[in-house]
């Protein structure tokens, strides 16, 4: 569809006449059956008939204006199974907030891609051209349906002047209502900012940038706002299209289509690998046993469950979201154990001993030493414990998964993969505290008696030279202190190590019960249902 709009630079007062000219000529094929036919007059410029979107069926008014023929009801398409960008660029994302876009229901898809309102869609400017490029000397089809185009200012500017024409009166101007052009409005057109100037009453202005866009307000009532002006990309406005080159229409819509099954296609592919993911640790089940299921009435989470030895476990490890549960979000784990997106589903969330007996559901518990020494002694093999799901290292451990119990690695290192270091460690009910009591040995002297200076009553002790000497009779032997006995005593010192167990599967080929001091261990909750 790629007609020279050169011819469109013409004049307004060449192209008045030439549509006045053309006034009396026969219809297109497209209008041999029109709904109205004014003639006579200016209202012989008014033809209205009806087009189909060959892309989604849906039905639309149009007008033949001149040599003009456009839609008399605004664009409402909205596929964005033959335009994906558009969930991108559409009034039906601003009411999605986030940074990660949904996936697509499959939902009858192929036979209603969109639901619109009467009042059509609104379109950024790049979704408006189909994020394409302007070329000036070609029509730009842009999201227009095939055999259609974007309008061009040039275009516009010929519709201006027609439609000012016959709005000279009240009588004559509701034709223009009637073509679909009642309400003041504003469109995009295919011109971009790039060199572009727009004369209005003030004078001209011009742009050269690659932010802006020309549009066009339209109303038929108000002259002066019937009028070109320059609009940021971003912005939401309708669209009108103009009829182009029948001839191009089979191929544009052979070209749509065949975009549009390929995304089908992938939908359904994506809409199956969804599933897949979404079924995690159940993709490795064993298909010999059967398993029951149980639903978490908290979040939903439905979780495979079977009896091995005496007691019913889940096949799954836990996924509820609570404290310390090392997850952000249901696709993207970003613990050390959890880095890749299938690990929610895969093998679930893992958590500090601070939130592990809260993780089971109601009618399920953590399970106690007892249980999993119960579980253990349901076979000799490791690998009868383990989901084949293609982590495990087969040089360590063989994964037969036989007792259906579907044990799948938390890996050793950032990423789902094949080692030797692969690891799984899940928590046990009831905790230990260890108490260590510290006793010294401490010794003590008695103290040491000073001795009591005795002053006498009588004044004899007031005549004393303060430097006259007494001397004892006694010896300097005597006059020595006596060293006292030596004594001892115990010092005890208390403290208590909080201890909690766990049960592993250790690269070392090791599977059982180990302990922890530290608060900071995460590992993984399976629960037994209660009895």
């Amino acid at each position: 569809m790629k007609k020279s709009i050169l011819a469109l630079s013409l004049s307004m007062t060449f192209a008045a006449s030439l549509f006045s000219a053309c006034g009396g000529s026969s219809d297109s094929d497209d209008y041999e059956n029109p709904s109205s036919v004014h003639s006579g007059g200016k209202g012989e410029f008014f033809k209205t008939s009806s087009m189909v979107d060959s892309r989604d069926g849906k039905t639309y008014k149009t007008v033949k204006i001149g040599i003009q023929v456009w839609m008399a009801e605004n664009l409402a398409f909205y596929d964005t199974l033959g335009i994906p960008e558009l969930t991108k660029a559409s009034n039906e994302y601003d009411s999605w907030s986030g940074s990660i876009m949904p996936i697509a229901s499959m939902l009858d898809s192929e036979l209603t891609p969109a639901v619109q309102e009467p009042s059509g869609q609104t379109y950024t400017y790049d979704a408006a051209m189909n994020f394409g490029y302007y070329s000036d000397t070609s029509y730009n089809d842009g999201i227009c349906p095939p055999g259609w185009h974007l309008p061009a200012m040039a275009e516009f500017d010929v519709l201006k002047e027609v439609l000012l024409s016959v709005c000279e009166s009240e009588t004559e101007c509701s034709y223009a209502e009637k073509g679909g052009w009642k309400n003041a409005e504003t469109y995009w057109t295919s011109n971009p900012a790039d060199g572009i100037s727009i004369s209005s009453d003030h004078g001209f202005s011009y742009r050269s940038n690659s932010y802006d866009a020309v549009s066009y307000t339209v109303d038929v009532s108000n002259s002066s706002a019937f009028t070109a002006e320059f609009s940021g990309k971003s912005s939401k406005f309708n669209v009108r299209c103009v009829q182009g080159s029948v001839a191009d229409s089979a191929s544009a819509l052979k070209s749509f289509m065949s975009v549009r099954e390929k995304n089908i296609e992938a939908m359904r592919l994506a809409d199956s690998v969804w599933q897949y993911v979404q079924r995690g640790a159940k993709n490795y089940f064993n298909d010999s046993l059967v398993y029951s299921y149980f639903t978490d009435s908290r979040d939903s989470n439905v979780y495979g469950y079977l009896k091995i030895g005496n007691y019913f476990w889940m096949a799954e490890n836990m996924r509820y979201t609570v404290g310390d549960a090392f997850c952000d979000s249901y696709l993207k784990c970003n613990a050390r154990s959890h880095q890749d997106t299938l690990s929610y589903f895969d093998i679930g969330l893992s958590y500090r001993a601070s939130v592990k007996d809260s993780v089971c559901p109601d009618g399920w518990h953590l399970p106690s030493k007892e249980e999993w020494l119960d579980l253990r002694a349901a076979s000799e093999n490791n690998g009868d414990f383990f989901g084949n799901d293609g982590m495990w290292d087969p040089s360590w451990v063989t994964a037969t998964n036989s007792t259906g119990f579907t044990m799948l690695t938390t890996t050793y290192g950032s990423a789902r993969e094949r080692s030797a270091f692969n690891e799984a460690a899940f928590w046990v009910r009831g905790d230990s505290v260890y108490v260590r009591l510290k006793i010294d040995t401490v010794y003590i002297d008695d103290p040491v008696e000073e001795p009591v200076v005795v002053v006498p009553d009588d004044s004899t002790a007031d005549s004393l030279v303060a430097d006259t000497a007494v001397v004892s009779d006694s010896t300097v032997a005597d006059s020595l202190p006596e060293v006292p006995e030596r004594k001892f005593i115990l010092d005890t010192t208390r403290t208590e190590t909080q201890y909690y167990s766990y049960y592993e599967y250790d690269w070392m080929g090791s599977f059982g019960l180990q302990t922890t001091s530290s608060s900071y261990d995460s590992f993984s909750i399976r629960c037994v249902k209660d009895y």
